[in-house]
């Protein structure tokens, strides 16, 4: 069988695969700092059901590199491992634009040229964490503030490289009176401009645009 494990900034994906490449087990937690805990509990939950069954066993992720080496488990890069499955799973791909818990990447897929990849550092800013500290200032689930934005009128002024000035609009915005509807519209605004601006500035993906992460599993 085949095992892969991703640990994120954030969260610690496992997933098991039967050697026909069915899929048998699958885990997505967010693990607080406790990489390692969260990682044995969906480890022991697939030894309970598949024990002494052969496995090939690879990792990725922004936290699993030590981990790796400890185990001495193969392990490969996020991006790179992204944009192998990518161009393996969607040849017409033009682009991937994935967004994380603390960074962000983009890569820019062109046919017989080597990709493109650029990502940025551990930064709150127009990531998954930067979108839950807004929904948390504005007392809503993730998929509430999702919600909300469907429901806007216009786009706000919102700051998005800082957290911490995004908060300080976000609060001057609301006592301002503006729509809620308006201000979860304009975060997820702020969010893209800073992608847009701080990776993808001057590439033009042509073809289909492949997205992930885990952040846009709760929104439309």
């Amino acid at each position: 069988m085949h095992l892969g494990i991703d640990a994120g900034s954030s969260t610690v994906k496992v997933v098991l695969f039967s050697p026909e490449k069915k899929l048998l087990f699958t885990c997505y937690q967010k693990h607080h700092g406790k990489v390692r805990q969260v990682l044995l509990d969906s480890l022991r939950r697939i030894d309970e059901k598949w024990r002494d069954m052969p496995l090939t066993v690879g990792m990725t992720g922004t936290t699993a590199g030590r981990t790796a080496a400890c185990l001495e488990l193969p392990f490969m890069q996020e991006v790179k491992a992204l944009s192998s499955w990518v161009k393996r799973k969607h040849p017409d791909a033009g682009g991937i634009v994935e967004i994380g818990g603390e960074d962000a990447k983009f890569v820019l897929l062109e046919k017989e040229k080597n990709p493109i990849m650029k990502m940025n550092g551990n930064c709150a800013g127009g990531t998954g964490s930067f979108i839950e500290q807004m929904a948390q200032l504005l007392d809503v689930s993730l998929e509430k503030l999702d919600a909300l934005a469907q429901k806007n009128s216009r786009t706000l002024p919102i700051a998005s490289r800082c957290g911490v000035f995004a908060k300080t609009d976000i609060q001057s915005l609301l006592n301002q009176g503006y729509p809620r509807e308006d201000v979860a519209w304009s975060i997820f605004q702020a969010a893209a401009n800073q992608y847009t601006t701080s990776l993808m500035s001057g590439l033009e993906p042509k073809g289909v645009l492949i997205m992930g992460g885990g952040p846009l599993t709760h929104f439309q």
